[in-house]
C-alpha cells in the first residue's frame, strides 16, 4: 500500500471514530402487560445538534413505526420538527413542524396551521415518540412559572407526586413521577430524572404497558405499583376540588340530542 492510500485510510479511520463519539444514543425497551417486549425507542443525538429517533410498538401485529427528526431551541422547544412512518392501523405518518423569530408553522395529514406565538412554546405532535414528552418535562420545569404554552394550543403544567429510589447493581438514582395537565381531560403521568435538567425516565401504562430505560427493567413492577397509588389518590383529590354538586332541578338549553337508533340529530 503506497503512504499516500495509508494516509488516506487512517484519516478515514480518524474520522469515522469521531463521528461515532460524536453522536450518544439511548434506547427505551417497551413491553405489555405479561413482560413481553413490544418495542423500542432509540434516540441517536449528533453533536450538531439533529436528534434523531425510531419508535415502534406491534401488540398483535398492529402497532406504530415512526421516524423522527428535531432541533432543540435553546428555550428547550421544538425549533424543528419531522415525524414518518405509519400508524397503528397503517395509515401514512408525515408532519413537519419549524418555528422561526415568533411564527410557528405546522402541517401533517390531517392539519395545517400557522401562528404568531412570544417566548417558549412547544409543538405537539399528533403522532410522535416519547421524546417530544421528554423534552416538555425539561421545558416546563426551566420556567419560572412553572408553565408552558402549546402548540397549536393549551397551557402545560406538571406537579411531582411521588418519588423513588432505583437501583441497577451497585447504581441507583432517584426518580419522579410527574402529572402533567394540560393534553387531554385527565393527567399524563411520567416518571423523569429529578436533575437539574430532567429527562424521561419511564412511561406506564398501568396494566397495559410499561416503557423504561434500557437496562432498568427489573424496576418496572415496583414503578408501576407506586404509580397505581399516586394516580389513585391524585385523581381522589381532584374529584373532590373541582366537582360541583348542582342542588335542584338543572336545565340543559340550546342543545342538540342525538336519537342513535335512527342516527338523526
Amino acid at each position: 500500500m503506497s503512504l499516500r492510500r495509508r494516509v488516506a485510510s487512517v484519516s478515514a479511520s480518524v474520522l469515522l471514530a469521531v463521528s461515532v463519539q460524536a453522536a450518544s444514543v439511548t434506547r427505551m425497551n417497551i413491553y405489555v402487560a405479561d413482560g413481553t417486549k413490544a418495542g423500542e425507542q432509540v434516540v441517536t443525538r449528533s453533536d450538531d445538534g439533529l436528534v434523531k429517533v425510531h419508535y415502534i410498538f406491534k401488540d398483535n401485529g398492529r402497532g406504530p413505526e415512526i421516524d423522527e427528526q428535531f432541533r432543540v431551541a435553546a428555550d428547550g422547544t421544538l425549533a424543528e420538527y419531522e415525524v414518518k412512518g405509519s400508524t397503528t392501523f397503517g395509515w401514512a405518518v408525515a408532519e413537519h413542524f419549524s418555528r422561526k423569530g415568533d411564527n410557528a408553522e405546522w402541517h401533517s395529514t390531517s392539519e395545517k396551521g400557522t401562528k404568531t406565538v412570544s417566548g417558549p412554546a412547544m409543538y405537539v405532535p399528533l403522532n410522535g415518540s416519547f421524546e417530544p414528552a421528554s423534552l416538555s418535562i425539561a421545558a416546563v420545569a426551566a420556567r419560572p412559572d412553572g408553565k408552558l404554552a402549546l402548540l397549536p394550543g393549551g397551557t402545560l403544567t406538571q406537579q411531582t407526586v411521588d418519588r423513588a429510589v432505583v437501583k441497577r447493581g451497585d447504581v441507583s438514582q432517584q426518580v419522579q413521577l410527574i402529572a402533567q395537565t394540560g393534553q387531554g381531560l385527565t393527567p399524563t403521568f411520567l416518571w423523569a430524572t429529578t436533575d437539574a435538567k430532567p429527562h424521561l425516565f419511564a412511561v406506564i401504562v398501568p396494566g397495559n404497558l410499561g416503557a423504561i430505560e434500557e437496562g432498568w427493567e427489573s424496576e418496572l413492577k415496583g414503578l408501576e405499583a407506586r404509580q397505581r397509588a399516586a394516580e389513585g389518590k391524585l385523581l381522589k383529590d381532584m374529584a373532590a376540588k373541582l366537582r360541583h354538586p348542582l342542588p335542584g332541578l338543572t336545565a340543559i338549553r340550546n342543545v342538540r340530542v342525538f336519537e342513535s337508533e335512527k342516527a338523526t340529530l
